[in-house]
């Protein structure tokens, strides 16, 4: 029963911090070593912690595993991460498009910038609110009633 509740403990800890990208280095030594895990700020914090709210920018790497179309799916256009997890089945040309596209590249800006004026025009106007505000930014498309969500930018390679 004692290994049932530590292996509770350590599920609830993996779900309150793994959705927490500030902490993953912390996450893991946690796992490797085995060592007690102490976040320097209260649970209720932690879990409403959002990647948005980071103050380093989203490896290439983190964009990477966001690959499941249906848990999460990043790409980066212009430097900009965006999640286009809940915008994907809603794509005017099916949700195959934008993955082909991101299986050959996480960085689809060309593809992108290439769209329509009022796409290119609304994604630019959510770039200068997420610059201004540091936060997730909600982008809608003409005709399309899912969001895309601008999380963050992409480190330089």
């Amino acid at each position: 029963m004692n290994l049932l509740t530590n292996t509770a403990q350590k599920i609830v800890l993996v779900v309150l911090l793994c959705s927490c990208y500030k902490y993953r280095n912390e996450v893991q030594q946690f796992f490797r070593r085995g060592e007690k895990f102490a976040p320097s700020r209260p649970s209720t914090e932690l879990a409403n912690q959002t990647v948005a709210d980071m103050d380093s920018l989203i490896s290439w790497e983190e964009v990477a595993n966001h690959n499941c179309p249906d848990t999460g799916l990043w790409v980066v256009v212009d430097s900009y991460v965006l999640d286009l997890t809940q915008f994907l089945q809603h794509h005017p040309a099916g949700a195959k498009k934008i993955i082909d596209r991101r299986n050959k590249s996480l960085d689809i800006s060309s593809n992108f910038l290439d769209h329509f004026g009022h796409t290119v025009r609304a994604f630019r106007e959510a770039c200068q609110r997420h610059e201004t505000s540091k936060q997730t930014v909600a982008l809608k498309f003409q005709d399309v009633a899912e969001e895309v969500l601008i999380i963050g930018k992409v480190e330089s390679m």
